[in-house]
């Protein structure tokens, strides 16, 4: 088929392509026939690409797609292929000038039936923990057969190399004589899309739930490693677990960095069935290019532990329209800063930043239920704890926070809340390294004489948390370049009033301990962004 495909793109020339299935397979044909120089369409029947998987894990995934370009059509199936469209049962018609099948696997099962072997009740060639068929001289292997699931002992079919190969070796070794048993499959599959990898293993919240276990789920969005190590990016790890025991029953992944590494952690958790707290007490490999003190697989699982206790309780996007239709009316409060909150926010949310909840939890009811939520749940967890601390129970935070938020309402969107969408970042297949951008500021170069007497406002967080909203006027001077002895920015007037701040106030304070002992004798600490604008 692939000799095939490729001898129609070098012959015809084709313009538009139409891959019809949005799951693995298919989605690995789309990057490859983008890559080609194709317009590229996808057409999958289920509410989202890559179906197995959560919905907000497969926003992920639509969203590095339409970065590039590709036209994504969910909810739809294709009623008719023409010589040069395609056309959708909602009446949707797409230019196409190939067309590729990638909807499921179907076992050939004719030899099979033929010689009267049984087939189970998945449809596959039903076969023993050995392998052996319904006639003990004949043994299946791969993709046709039937095995145990490890999390639900169920029978079903699960289609991919990596479980073939290892039923192949064992089918052999048994059919020589030997007697070993194959444990099972746990489904464990990643794609990568693009840049994007994503991954699933075990059950998923709706898996666990609709075969009757008390099943529930986190979200956490943490750095692959160290933050201030260049070319960290958050790593997406989604635990689902046993609430009655914390066993982990599977979970899913994703990010452009260390996305496979956690899911082998959490298919591995799985596969031995071990708790949370066992995840949660494991020593992963750190060093700061690497990892993090604590892993995302740590954070996870502590998130899953503070939520089992109810110290923390938590909900994943996926549930958030349920809770508001069972909890309303509803105080909703998102606790990130105003520049995040002004790029995009629930409509109606109240936007008090962590920083100024404290002073302000007074003015909080609490009579009614309180759902807050932040970019990525650990300030919302934080925000949870101060409101509870100050006497108000009824508060939910938001798993994984607007970035789980966002995937979900790219995936499949909510019908309880409006939410706008962040722009799409454009890339390009044509750019080959990504641009650099230099970024300056008038904080790096020396002051006029004449602003010497006026007061310095310095944000000392990174030039990335700089680049997405500062207080007007402030300059960006990093901790990490005051901390290498940098004072050019600073001037030369000593006495002159520096105010610093950061995101939170710690590293501000750091840095005004820093000057001061450099001798300028006017700094203040700040605090926090939001604090900053709060003085305004």
């Amino acid at each position: 088929d692939m000799d095939k495909i490729s001898a129609h793109l070098d012959d015809k020339a084709p313009k538009n392509a139409v891959v019809v299935g949005g799951g693995f397979i298919g989605l690995e044909m789309v990057e490859a026939l983008a890559k080609r120089g194709l317009n590229v369409s996808v057409v999958e029947k289920m509410p989202h690409v890559m179906a197995l998987m959560e919905a907000e894990t497969a926003g992920f995934i639509e969203t590095e797609m339409k970065s590039y370009g590709i036209n994504i059509h969910t909810n739809a199936g294709v009623t008719k292929i023409n010589a040069d469209s395609v056309e959708l049962d909602n009446g949707t018609i797409i230019d196409a000038d190939m067309v590729l099948l990638s909807i499921g696997v179907r076992p050939t099962l004719q030899l099979a039936k033929e010689s009267g072997l049984a087939i189970g009740e998945a449809g596959g060639l039903l076969v023993n923990e050995y392998l052996q068929t319904s006639d003990a001289d004949i043994y299946g292997a791969g993709d046709m057969v039937e095995i145990e699931h490890r999390v639900n002992g169920k029978k079903v079919r699960i289609p991919l190399a990596g479980p073939a190969n290892r039923q192949g070796r064992i089918a052999a070794e048994n059919a020589l004589g030997g007697k070993h048993a194959y444990k099972g499959a746990i489904g464990t599959s990643v794609v990568r899309v693009f840049e994007a990898v994503a991954g699933i293993t075990g059950l998923s919240l709706k898996q666990a739930r609709s075969l009757g276990i008390n099943a529930d789920a986190v979200v956490v969005h943490k750095e692959a490693f160290t933050s201030y190590y260049p070319g960290s990016e958050p790593v997406t790890a989604m635990l689902v677990y046993d609430k009655d025991n914390g066993t982990i029953l599977g979970g899913q992944t994703a990010g452009y960095i260390g996305a496979d590494k956690r899911l082998d952690v959490i298919a591995t958790a799985t596969a031995t069935k071990q708790t949370i707290s066992d995840i949660a007490d494991i020593d992963f490999a750190y060093s700061p290019p690497i990892g993090t003190a604590n892993d995302a697989m740590n954070m996870a699982a502590y998130v899953a532990e503070n939520k089992m206790t109810g110290y923390s309780p938590s909900i994943t996007a996926a549930e958030l329209d349920d809770y508001i239709k069972e909890n309303n009316p509803l105080i909703v409060i998102d606790v990130r800063d105003v520049f995040a909150f002004e790029k995009s926010h629930i409509n109606g949310t109240a936007n008090v930043p962590l920083e100024l909840l404290g002073p302000n939890v007074s003015k909080i009811p609490k009579d009614k239920p309180i759902l807050v939520y932040d970019e990525t749940g650990k300030k919302g967890h934080q925000a949870l704890r101060t409101l509870k601390s100050a006497g108000i129970t009824n508060v939910v935070n938001i798993s994984g926070g607007h970035t789980s938020l966002q995937r979900y309402a790219t995936a499949v969107g909510f019908t309880t809340i409006d939410i706008n969408l962040l722009p799409v970042e454009e890339k390009s297949l044509d750019q080959e390294e990504k641009e650099t951008k230099e970024q300056t500021t008038t904080a790096k170069e020396e002051p006029k004489q004449q602003e010497e007497n006026s007061t310095l406002v310095v944000d000392v967080r990174t030039a990335g948390e700089f680049m997405g909203g500062a207080y007007p006027g402030a300059v960006n001077i990093s901790l990490d370049e005051i901390m290498s002895g940098y004072t050019e920015g600073f001037g030369t007037n000593f006495d002159r009033e520096i105010i610093v701040y950061c995101a939170s106030g710690a590293r501000s304070a750091y840095a005004q301990q820093v000057l001061r002992q450099k001798g300028y004798t006017n700094v203040k600490n700040g605090g926090g962004i939001a604090m900053m604008m709060s003085r305004r």
